[in-house]
């Protein structure tokens, strides 16, 4: 993955994030698709089209499909997922995962209108990241450094993409 590097700082971003979702938004839509990202490497696309049956929690794997645009015909694969991450999909379905009808009724990551779309991951990740400073600030008793909370700000999904395939290649 070259030109695709992480600055110090931005990996404590997303691990503070990821700290911070998983001690205190356990089992909300975010911190399942946080793990998902981090787990997997998969891209936001192809996130928000994980259906139900793609998890597979005895085998700790889950599957995801290529969107169009980047394999013709789109390609399925399987990711193993950490027990983290199983558990923070489970307790999503079991407590706030909202059913839908018709075509996005299978849909994991769903939302008052179906299945989620992109914009909402991301504006998720962001108000989580703003959380995520607030809880920083108050746990560890100080304010975090501009450039950290700049950081943490400005985390987008694809750097947690990058971060969760630069673990599973260390």
């Amino acid at each position: 993955m070259p030109g695709k590097k992480l600055t110090p700082v931005k990996k404590q971003a997303i691990r503070n994030l990821l700290s911070y979702v998983r001690q205190c938004d356990h089992g909300s839509r975010i911190h399942a698709a946080i793990e998902v990202l981090v787990a997997s490497g998969c891209l936001v696309g192809t996130l928000r089209k994980i259906d139900l049956c793609d998890l597979d929690p005895k085998e700790g794997s889950i599957t995801l499909r290529t969107a169009e645009k980047h394999a013709i015909p789109p390609q399925e694969y399987s990711a193993s997922i950490s027990e983290a991450c199983i558990d923070a999909i489970q307790a999503y379905i079991e407590y706030e995962r909202i059913e839908t009808d018709g075509a996005d009724s299978g849909a994991l990551f769903t939302s008052p209108f179906g299945r989620v779309s992109n914009t909402t991951i991301r504006r998720s990740i962001s108000q989580a990241a703003e959380e995520t400073i607030e809880y920083h600030t108050i746990q560890s008793g100080d304010t975090c450094s501009e450039e950290q909370r700049e950081q943490t700000r400005s985390l987008m999904p694809h750097e947690i993409r990058i971060y969760g395939l630069r673990q599973l290649h260390e």
